[in-house]
């Protein structure tokens, strides 16, 4: 039998040197670092202050009155400053039984009320912030342009076949397992701004949830083609990474090991970039250097690890138990030689055509 041989996916890279980009903040701050420094995951690159915006409130509709009679409710007057949690507006109701209160949703000052919509507008006080590294790493450049810093650092970078939305960074927390069908209960308040990795397939309303409570971003086996086409287009906050195909398709073992092992850590979503950055945990003056290089093609033995990229089993991994001297009649009336694959429920023979090396 001649050498029969199969693509070979990058799906997981152990110990790669990458460059990693942190943004820092717009509207200037003060630099903390300088080219060549070596960084810690715990060191500040810059801190400043950073205005969030303003904070719409439905003044007339939550008192339930007229546009033009909601400012006489207010306990504070336009351009004064409220704290979060004061009372903002006060409404007593007909021979003093009972009263409407009104509570400032964050810190600011009172702008304007729109007596045409009866909204209130309040702008948000500046907040100090800062940006750590977050990583082991060498700062090898400073961009301007884009006011951000390169560092290069050492990580295990997970590859996905789908994803959308920016470069998003925050700690990891995995959900459940693997397997796991992710509902819109399941996306509560406290995953704001982490790494969500939630199992074989996030239902819509999940999606929606994740993008509502402010969610970083979401690892998922699979996806619905018209989800994912609508979270691609929405452009919203909450980057996305598929790991395995359109369709409930489990995360393979390969990549939920490694997820798992990160579980509280800090990483890198790259949504277009369909990676995962799991930065190393060792110093940067320890930073080795892997030089085997990944292959692009596989020689079909025994003992390799493949996954099967057909249906009925797409996405099923497991390693080659035989592979068959001759070719067999397929019922498209093609010849192909079959495989057999022992998985962790089965044996399923398939076209090496079919298959793929992980």
């Amino acid at each position: 039998m001649n050498q029969l041989f199969i693509p070979k996916r990058i799906r997981v890279e152990v110990d790669k040197i990458v460059h990693v980009r942190r943004q820092l903040l717009s509207g200037g701050c003060d630099i903390n670092f300088k080219l060549g420094q070596n960084l810690s995951p715990s060191d500040v690159l810059c801190q400043g202050q950073k205005t969030s915006g303003f904070w719409m409130v439905h003044l007339a509709s939550e008192l339930s009155v007229r546009v033009q009679d909601a400012p006489k409710f207010l306990k504070r007057k336009i351009g004064q400053t409220i704290f979060q949690g004061e009372i903002l507006a006060e409404k007593v109701s007909r021979f003093g039984l009972g009263k409407k209160l009104i509570f400032a949703p964050v810190d600011g000052i009172i702008e304007s009320y729109d007596c045409s919509a009866g909204m209130l507008k309040i702008k948000m006080s500046a907040l100090a912030q800062k940006v750590l590294s977050g990583v082991y790493g060498i700062v090898d450049a400073i961009d301007n342009s884009s006011n951000s810093v390169v560092i290069r650092t050492q990580a295990t970078i997970i590859h996905g076949v789908l994803g959308c939305g920016k470069q998003k960074c925050g700690m990891l927390k995995v959900l459940k397992n693997e397997s796991n069908l992710v509902g819109s209960s399941q996306i509560t308040s406290d995953l704001r701004g982490k790494v969500v990795v939630g199992g074989a397939i996030a239902i819509s309303e999940a999606l929606k949830a994740a993008e509502s409570v402010g969610v970083a971003g979401l690892i998922i086996g699979g996806i619905d083609i018209w989800d994912f086409k609508a979270v691609s287009e929405s452009l919203g906050l909450t980057s996305l990474l598929v790991t395995e195909g359109l369709g409930s398709i489990s995360i393979g073992r390969d990549i939920f090991a490694p997820l798992s092992e990160f579980d509280g850590k800090f990483v890198i979503l790259g949504g277009s970039e369909r990676t995962l950055v799991l930065p190393g945990q060792q110093p940067a003056s320890n930073l080795p250097i892997n030089p085997n290089g990944a292959g692009s093609m596989a020689e079909i033995k025994t003992g390799l690890k493949v996954r099967i990229i057909a249906d009925p089993f797409y996405g099923v991994q497991g390693l080659i138990e035989a592979v068959d001297a001759v070719e067999s009649l397929l019922p498209s009336g093609l010849r192909s030689t079959l495989v057999t694959i022992a998985t962790e429920r089965r044996k399923i023979r398939q076209p090496y055509q079919n298959i793929e090396a992980v």
